[in-house]
């Protein structure tokens, strides 16, 4: 080896020592940049939103419930106008046992009867019964008791079998459900009150001598604005009475008009009791 190719030796290994020297090894397989991976599960389409979060959701509401579906309409049933039936407690006592003293202040409701002007009156017109669970929350039982009761018994239960017996061959004929109907009747039936009717024209209950029943008729008539009633009597002992007054309207109850006849079934002289 010739004396001028030391140094290029020399040089040589020195650049070789340093650059061993700067170097670092790496474990096989690693890069130097590590790759992130997530760390929430892969997503499907069953999978719930990985943004979901019970704050975004607290404030909604659930939809409401599917309300009830409403009763169904009741059977309509074809009559020509509504009659109001009131009856004179202290005449229908002369010939009926009345358990209960009868109220004497007042007329009493016998029934509301849809009607036609020939026969025959309809009855008995669809079999819907009275739901008593829920009737008693629709219509007043006091009012029922006061103003629409059964006279000739003291057995609470008879009271809805009248009711119910009136329901059944009236009511049914009405185009109305229960509730309905007995409201209307009420609703009829305190239009006008026909015991003050007669005393404002002199007609007293207990008196002593006869009214003329033509007087009670025309009397009845101007009270409830000139439409003809029919009123009724009945005999007891040699005696008539002044028993029922009947008063008809239009078929939705609002307006009165003129009953068909006949119109007196009394006698010329009769008491009112």
């Amino acid at each position: 080896m010739s004396l001028n190719m030391i140094p290029i030796i020399i040089i040589f290994v020195g650049l070789l020592l340093a650059s061993s020297s700067c170097s670092y090894s790496t474990p096989n397989n690693t890069s130097y940049y590590k790759t992130l991976t997530p760390t929430s599960p892969s997503l499907s389409h069953d999978s719930p939103s990985p943004y979901y979060s019970p704050l975004l959701n607290k404030g909604k509401k659930k939809p409401p419930p599917t309300p009830p579906l409403p009763p169904p309409q009741p059977i309509v049933t074809p009559f020509e106008y509504l009659k109001i039936v009131q009856t004179w407690p202290t005449s229908f006592c002369k010939f009926k046992k009345c358990i209960i003293p009868p109220p004497t202040t007042w007329f009493t409701i016998h029934g509301v009867w849809p009607s036609n002007i020939s026969d025959p009156q309809p009855r008995l017109c669809t079999k819907e019964k009275i739901d008593w669970s829920t009737f008693s929350s629709l219509v007043s039982m006091t009012d029922l008791r006061k103003y629409w009761p059964r006279l000739d018994t003291a057995v609470k239960n008879d009271d809805l079998f009248f009711w119910s017996e009136q329901w059944d061959n009236h009511g049914t004929c009405s185009s109305m459900h229960p509730p309905d109907f007995f409201n209307l009747a009420f609703k009829i039936y305190h239009k006008k009150e026909l015991k003050t009717i007669l005393q404002n024209e002199g007609i007293i209950p207990g008196g002593i001598k006869p009214e003329t029943s033509q007087k009670i008729f025309d009397t009845i008539e101007t009270g409830i604005g000139g439409f003809k009633p029919q009123i009724e009597c009945l005999r007891v002992q040699n005696k008539d009475y002044l028993y029922q007054i009947k008063l008809c309207l239009d078929k939705t109850g609002d307006k009165y008009k003129d009953c068909p006849g006949p119109l007196i079934k009394c006698p010329m002289d009769v008491y009112f009791p």
